[in-house]
């Protein structure tokens, strides 16, 4: 099962005031949901029982987001992520497809109520561990580390205690790894956000740079998350 050891912070009474959301499914009639929780990685939202809401977990979605901020509706396809009976209706967690693309796309306004460390985590599987190596300016470190887990934003990671000697006033490094269904690695722009003593290593966390971050990478970081979440529908992100 997968553990997520970090709370995911996101925005909700800014972003509950300033968006409005219409959910679309296939051919039917948009429905108007009340907006709960809003981050980078999708949203949480509530649907009354009047609109007879039928979703399955991973069915696709378009969601509607509305805001002052937008000279337009802003629709991107979403994943249903956790579905939960509440008072009068459900509530429900989608997962936006491509959120660094949504990130990248919108006005700044907007993209500031994005809480950039909300998203959602997976590990990897444990037959297909995936290592990571640290580039700096002009090389790559000889230790490498192995990923904990990964989203769409960024990764933590686990190496070994002397490669803080290398990042001790390191900010941005350059992240070297391969996903199970990539024939070569991708290599990604990164900030160090967090680190942490674990046992006798350390353990990284990173938000990926979205600006730096190529359209390939992108699609595959988003399809190798979304086949974890497939594969371990368990997955809960706690708020």
């Amino acid at each position: 099962m997968i553990q997520n050891e970090r709370r995911h912070h996101r925005s909700s009474t800014e972003a509950a005031t300033e968006v409005s959301v219409m959910v679309v499914k296939g051919e039917e009639q948009p429905v108007p949901a009340r907006l709960y929780e809003l981050s980078a990685g999708g949203v949480r939202v509530f649907i009354d029982q009047k609109y007879q809401p039928i979703y399955g977990l991973g069915e696709s979605v378009y969601l509607h987001l509305m805001s002052r901020t937008l000279e337009e509706p802003l629709v991107t396809p979403a994943v249903v992520h956790s579905l939960a009976d509440a008072d009068e209706g459900q509530n429900i967690s989608f997962v936006f497809v491509d959120p660094i693309g949504l990130e990248t796309d919108v006005p700044r306004e907007f993209a500031e109520l994005l809480n950039q460390r909300a998203d959602f985590r997976v590990e990897p599987d444990i037959d297909q561990p995936i290592y990571v190596q640290i580039g700096l300016e002009n090389r790559v470190l000889e230790i490498s580390g192995t990923l904990r887990d990964i989203s769409v934003t960024g990764l933590s990671f686990d190496t070994e205690l002397q490669v803080e000697y290398e990042l001790t006033q390191i900010r941005y490094v350059d992240l070297i790894f391969a996903l199970p269904h990539m024939e070569e690695p991708m290599k990604i722009n990164t900030r160090i956000r967090h680190r942490h003593l674990r046992n006798t290593g350390i353990s990284y966390g990173v938000y990926f740079v979205p600006e730096k971050m190529s359209p390939k990478n992108r699609r595959a970081l988003s399809a190798y998350v979304a086949i974890r979440q497939r594969a371990m529908p368990q997955l809960e992100c706690q708020p």
